[in-house]
Formats: structure tokens, sequence, C-alpha cells
């Protein structure tokens, strides 16, 4: 299914971007697992597989503290809190196969089975919230804030100002994204800039 294309109509609108490199990054992991051949290295899908993990972790984390919880108990905000502590258990359950079955570096093919099912099942459940935030959240945090409060929003969605590395979430976007929507980040990148860090 070919993407729409992303317009930055009003800055929560860079979420899309977000979401579009964890579909992106959801989707070479399960192409690398469904590829594996037995006695294949885990090096490389297991690289992968943390990347996806931390950004959508961070990601997880940064919404529900900067943007579900000013949504007031609003029903589609309250599910994706919910929905964000079900993905941590699905992300839990590959990193479960990684450690508990696997043990090895090579790849047998009960493991890959096993990898595949619990790489598959966590995309899913990613999908299914990324298209539900995008069909009900975004839509309320448009209406109820200004430009400035999402912007705020969306810078804490892509610094990280805990990190030595400030720019992780967007480099790591960079390497997920077509060109086009890398020149929209970049372009965005600037307008958060201009926000104050949040503390300071």
């Amino acid at each position: 299914m070919a993407q729409e294309t992303v317009r930055l109509e009003c800055p929560i609108d860079a979420m899309f971007l977000i979401h579009n490199a964890l579909r992106a990054q959801a989707a070479k992991v399960e192409e690398l697992v469904r590829c594996f051949q037995t006695g294949d290295s885990l090096q490389m899908v297991r690289l992968d597989f943390v990347n996806w993990a931390a950004a959508l972790m961070f990601h997880a984390e940064q919404e529900d503290q900067n943007m579900m919880r000013l949504l007031d108990g609003y029903g589609p905000a309250v599910d994706g809190v919910r929905e964000h502590a079900e993905l941590e258990v699905k992300l839990e359950e590959v990193v479960t196969v990684f450690s508990d079955e696997i043990g090895e570096t090579q790849v047998i093919a009960r493991t890959q089975r096993h990898l595949y099912g619990a790489v598959v099942a966590l995309r899913i459940a990613q999908d299914d919230h990324l298209e539900s935030e995008e069909a009900f959240v975004l839509p309320e945090v448009r209406e109820r804030f200004d430009e400035i409060k999402q912007l705020e929003m969306m810078r804490c969605l892509l610094i990280d100002d805990q990190a030595a590395d400030r720019r992780w979430v967007l480099e790591w976007m960079a390497a997920m994204l077509p060109s086009g929507e890398c020149q929209l980040l970049a372009g965005f990148e600037r307008k958060c800039a201009t926000v104050a860090v949040p503390g300071r």
C-alpha cells in the first residue's frame, strides 16, 4: 500500500514522519527475519531490532508525558497509553526469543519461526496503534492546542535532552525515511530550534 505524501500543515503533522520511520524500521526487521537461513548470523537483525525498540519506547514515553496526559481523559488518548504498555510487552516477547530461545549467534529453523512470529506480532500491534492515533488523537491535538504547544510536543518527541547525542531520534529517522520526507524533517528541526528547552 502506497503511503500518502506527508504535509506539515500544523506542527503535530510531523508525527506522521515519526510514524513512517517506525513503520519502515519494523518492515526492515520483519524482512531480515523472514529471509534468515539456517546458520545465518543474528547480529544484523539484533542491531536493527535494538534501534526499533529504542525509537519505539522513547516515542511512547514522550507521548505519554507530553501529549496523552494533556488530553484530560480523552478516550483515545487513554487507549493510547494502554496500547503503549501493550507494545512494551510485545517488545519484551521479541527480547525473550533473542535471549532465551536463541542463546547462540546463529539461526536455527525453530528460532527463526519463533522470532518471526514475535516480530510480526509487534509490528501488527505497532501499526494498529499508529493508525488509531492518526485517526483519533492527532485531530484532537490539532483542535485543542495552538501551534506553539504542538511544536513543544513535537520537540520532545524529536530531541532527547537526556541523551549524550540529543539528535539520535532525528538521525535514526533520516536513515529510515525517503529523501523528500528527510527534507521535511530537516526543515521541521529548524522550527524545533525556536522552542525553549523544557526546564530551562
